[in-house]
């Protein structure tokens, strides 16, 4: 009686599985197990979006944000190379985690914003990777264990660097901090157990305090630092290297005047000055007159970061005035990011 039953639902889910099958709309010659196979190599990543997978290429297509990742839940150990067709403005959170084999990748420079742990736990196969020269700031643990990355160059359009960026890249030799880059975060460059030097070039840099923000050796009884920071006299990076114990090697010459998110007058400061300055230039814009803004100033006013500047960017610049000077100890970029405004 119960092996009846049995037979009787084993046939039973044999019709329905291959009636479901059935509507799948396949070649003449082409199996159900190849249909279905068919199914999971392909699809959308976002709105304008759609990816396909082919003999370890993953190929990305389309124009605007990149907001799914389910290759790396069915080809994360296969995956070797990534080819971004299209003007991809954004990557979303975790789209290549654990990829550990992935070598290569094509960023174009339409990218603005890669999300956090983008890249985490890339980390057989990943040596070195060309970041897009309009890229904002880099999120929380977004190469964090890509343990064979030796090489990269942060462009001067990155303002921030999050917390465990780089957290374990036991590769990493030396690396360079553009002067415009306002924040780093804790752990930023913890456990770089090769990290021999980093150079940062802004001299009003806020880095996170403590002493793994910067960490080559790390063991039950010791997190330090063997290697040398560099950055100019009197910089936060001198004062950093110093409350921590760490060698310092002083830059030569002047520090460059600093171009800062949301300080376009360069006097160090966001303030009444800036909004000003910004309404200045949107009022000659809109009278018909030609912009001579150079590239980094008109980044630094461009608030919002809609491609323009105008009113809306000289409010949130008036907004974060008055958050600072209400006792508010969020920097531009975080303040912006979170909405306040």
């Amino acid at each position: 009686m119960k092996f009846t039953k049995f037979l009787s639902a084993a046939l039973a889910l044999t019709l329905v599985c291959g009636a479901t099958f059935g509507r799948i709309a396949q070649p003449e010659n082409m199996t159900t197990a190849d249909a279905a196979y068919k199914d999971l190599s392909q699809g959308e990543c976002g709105k304008n979006m759609k990816w396909k997978y082919e003999d370890e290429v993953l190929t990305i297509t389309g124009d605007g944000e990149l907001t799914g990742s389910i290759w790396t839940s069915l080809y994360q150990w296969s995956i070797r190379k990534v080819v971004i067709n299209g003007e991809v403005t954004s990557i979303c959170s975790k789209a290549f985690e654990g990829c550990e084999y992935l070598n290569t990748i094509n960023l174009p420079d339409s990218v603005t914003e890669i999300g956090s742990y983008a890249f985490y736990l890339c980390q057989r196969g990943l040596t070195t990777i060309k970041l897009p020269k309009n890229l904002k700031g880099i999120e929380t643990g977004t190469f964090m264990d890509c343990k064979r990355l030796s090489s990269i160059t942060i462009p001067d359009s990155v303002t921030y660097i999050e917390k465990d960026a780089f957290w374990d890249c036991d590769s990493l030799t030396e690396i360079e901090i553009p002067a415009s880059v306002a924040r780093i975060g804790g752990s930023a460059f913890g456990e770089c157990l090769k990290l021999e030097s980093i150079t940062i070039y802004n001299p009003k840099c806020k880095i996170a305090t403590g002493n793994n923000t910067v960490c080559n050796v790390k063991n039950d009884q010791e997190v330090s630092y063997s290697g040398v920071i560099k950055g100019y006299k009197g910089s936060t990076a001198e004062a950093y290297a110093e409350k921590n114990g760490y060698k310092f090697e002083a830059l030569e010459g002047e520090p460059p005047q600093i171009i800062s998110f949301g300080d376009p007058n360069g006097d160090g400061l966001i303030d009444a000055s800036d909004a000003s300055f910004v309404l200045a230039e949107y009022a000659k814009i809109s009278t018909g007159g030609t912009s001579e803004l150079t590239v980094d100033v008109k980044t630094a006013s461009d608030a919002n970061s809609d491609g323009s500047v105008d009113a809306s960017d000289a409010s949130l610049m008036l907004g974060f005035y008055a958050h600072v000077s209400t006792g508010g100890e969020l920097d531009f970029p975080t303040y912006i990011k979170g909405g306040i405004a």
